[in-house]
């Protein structure tokens, strides 16, 4: 259950971290180094807005062809062509999650995302999501180092700890949200008692917990 002292929960937010990194790492979503080396090329390709070629991936990431036809054997899209229009959160499959990433824009499958993939691309960006309980707009901006703002300042984010055995987008993704303020969350923290909600302060430092954790930062040799 939450607890909350005023409108949003008290968190210990580098735990909440090491929780997610090691249920994604029990999904699948987080392993390997060489792992994550095919995720961040799909995640570079991508970002100039247009679907990629499964082999432009291998290429770029100069990892064996077997790790990665394991790695976009799950949590990708692909068009009609079978090329990669999706990969583990960033897409061109629009969503209620639009991140610019210079002139190019697309879109993630959580709000979380949104304060991630600036830092994973080395990119100043802008994005905007939908509030799904008003259907109003959450927009901000981070620069490359992770610093960022949110509007309105009052915003929170809803988060709920992935379950292993399912995949992310369904046990996770889904369920993570900008919300315009933490009262108009209220009926998803209903029905979702075990989840939590974060202030803008504390989502960004989610971020920030998450990339050391993961490493997705350190330099490819």
């Amino acid at each position: 259950m939450m607890t909350s002292t005023g409108d949003v929960p008290t968190l210990d937010i580098a735990s909440v971290a090491r929780g997610l990194v090691d249920q994604l790492a029990a999904s699948g979503a987080a392993s390997t180094e060489d792992e994550w080396r095919v995720r961040r090329s799909a995640w570079q390709l991508l970002s100039h807005g247009v679907a990629v070629a499964e082999g432009d991936i291998a290429s770029a990431s100069g990892a064996a062809a077997h790790v990665v036809r394991d790695v976009l054997s799950r949590d990708v899209e692909r068009d009609e062509g079978g090329r990669l229009s999706g990969v583990s959160g960033l897409t061109l499959v629009p969503t209620q999650h639009r991140i610019w990433l210079g002139y190019t824009e697309l879109y993630t499958w959580c709000a979380l995302d949104l304060l991630l993939f600036p830092r994973l691309l080395h990119r100043a960006a802008e994005f905007e999501s939908e509030c799904p309980a008003t259907g109003g707009r959450i927009s901000g901006r981070m620069a490359p180092d992770g610093s960022g703002e949110l509007e309105p300042q009052e915003a929170v984010l809803s988060l709920v700890v992935p379950r292993a055995s399912e995949p992310v987008r369904s046990s996770f993704c889904n369920f993570v949200h900008f919300f315009r303020s933490a009262q108009v969350a209220e009926a998803w923290v209903t029905t979702n008692p075990a989840g939590h909600l974060l202030d803008a302060r504390q989502a960004f430092e989610l971020a920030d917990h998450l990339t050391q954790s993961l490493d997705l930062n350190k330099e490819e040799s």
